[in-house]
């Protein structure tokens, strides 16, 4: 597959870095159709050594994965939290498209995890982003005004980039992830205040992972509901009840589920 490659606005806009790959000898497929500030190269074997990587005017994401943050549509001012964040990539993109005016927390179950998070946030200069080793099971934040949990999954949308998980995963993993997956979302929720929005987010393409779960978890909490995302991601990735789940084969980029919900 194509290196998908979302412009950091902060820094930088499309046209810019497009000359510097270009002088660089950077070979530039296209312009993502879904989402702006995005474009994709063919290889990225030496990407890291480009002057525009270490300038932080670009983070390596795929563009199904750039569309996730858009569904929080974070604004100034406001605390959000991405509750399983490694490697970075939607905490620092939450970031910018807050226009680097939110508190942006960037969660992690796992301390070494957070070590590239760190690093990526500060190549991009968003300073000001937190680091947090938590849970998301059981986050150690109340009175959210928005978080993201992008769960750990089977990676079944990602095969393309991940061929292993051909032979690794069983079918017994896609329950077993689901039952950890709602045990993340039930406690993203209690970190919300009233009002406070959540994206549960995968990178599956299984109804186990995705919408089976949010609804589950939806009968359960109360006062959670489920708000269509038609106004913050292109029609043709919307998928039912508004939720949004894209696939290689259909739109060209990692297969990815979101769902934005509302705690009242």
């Amino acid at each position: 597959p194509l290196t998908g490659l979302r412009i950091n606005t902060l820094r930088a806009d499309l046209d810019g870095v497009e000359r510097i790959l270009t002088r660089e000898g950077t070979e530039i497929v296209e312009r993502e159709k879904l989402v702006p500030d995005h474009l994709y190269i063919r290889g990225a074997g030496a990407i890291e050594a480009s002057e525009a990587y270490k300038r932080g005017l670009f983070q390596v994401q795929d563009a199904g994965s750039a569309l996730i943050a858009r569904l929080l549509d974070p604004g100034p001012g406001e605390v959000v939290a991405d509750l399983a964040s490694a490697p970075g990539g939607k905490a620092t993109h939450i970031y910018e498209l807050a226009g680097g005016k939110a508190r942006v927390v960037a969660a992690d179950l796992i301390p070494e995890r957070l070590i590239k998070v760190r690093e990526n946030a500060a190549r991009l200069g968003h300073q000001d982003i937190l680091i947090c080793v938590a849970d998301a099971r059981r986050p150690p934040m109340r009175e959210l005004h928005a978080a993201l949990l992008d769960a750990p999954c089977t990676g079944l949308g990602v095969l393309a980039r991940k061929w292993e998980l051909r032979w690794t995963k069983r079918e017994k993993d896609i329950l077993r992830m689901a039952a950890y997956q709602k045990e993340m979302l039930r406690g993203a929720a209690g970190a919300l205040k009233s009002g406070g929005v959540l994206v549960y987010s995968t990178c599956s393409i299984e109804p186990e992972e995705n919408e089976h779960v949010v609804e589950a978890v939806m009968a359960e909490a109360k006062g959670l509901e489920l708000e269509d995302i038609s106004r913050f991601v292109p029609g043709a990735v919307v998928y039912k009840h508004g939720m949004m789940q894209t696939l290689p084969h259909v739109h060209g980029v990692d297969g990815l589920f979101g769902a934005r919900l509302r705690k009242r």
